[in-house]
């Protein structure tokens, strides 16, 4: 077996031996969304209502966006300054003008200030790819992404996206 699954495996048990105990002394179990979510103060944020395809999209992109912000780090830790280049440039807006996927007509459904804050996201980037070009330390760029992560920290805590009913 490989260790992979080893662990799957393990974890599974794991899993299934604390939801058996907990069941077993009275606690609830829950599938979904935990009890304490459910009590959880309403959502106040801004609701973005997109279709279901629109959405995956969104989510999509931005798991591809912290997939490249977590390229520009790792490279930056381990002294490759072009590999974080290529990472950050990735993330830039020419990169995001010249996104084909992108559903038509999806962003008519955003506001001035979701736009906002999705283009500035995409200037940071521009600004930390064009300090690396320009021999910026590991250290200065770390920090410009730290500043651009309070951006992305600040969006997801304003914003959360809803499927539209038809």
């Amino acid at each position: 077996m490989s260790n992979s699954k080893a662990a799957a495996r393990r974890l599974s048990l794991v899993v299934a031996l604390v939801a058996g105990t907990a069941g077993i002394i009275g606690l609830p179990v829950t599938v979904g969304k935990t009890a304490a979510y459910a009590d959880a103060a309403p959502d106040n944020r801004t609701v973005i209502l997109l279709n279901a395809a629109e959405r995956n999209y969104v989510l999509e992109n931005m798991r591809e966006h912290l997939g490249d912000v977590q390229g520009v780090i790792e490279a930056l830790a381990a002294g490759d300054s072009a590999a974080a280049l290529r990472s950050a440039t990735a993330l830039g807006t020419l990169a995001n003008k010249q996104n084909t996927k992108r559903p038509a007509g999806m962003v008519t459904k955003f506001s001035k200030e979701f736009m906002t804050a999705t283009q500035e996201f995409h200037k940071e980037f521009d600004g930390i790819a064009d300090g690396m070009a320009h021999g910026d330390t590991a250290t200065q760029s770390l920090r410009r992404v730290a500043d651009a992560m309070r951006s992305c920290v600040a969006c997801h805590a304003s914003y959360q996206i809803e499927v539209s009913r038809p």
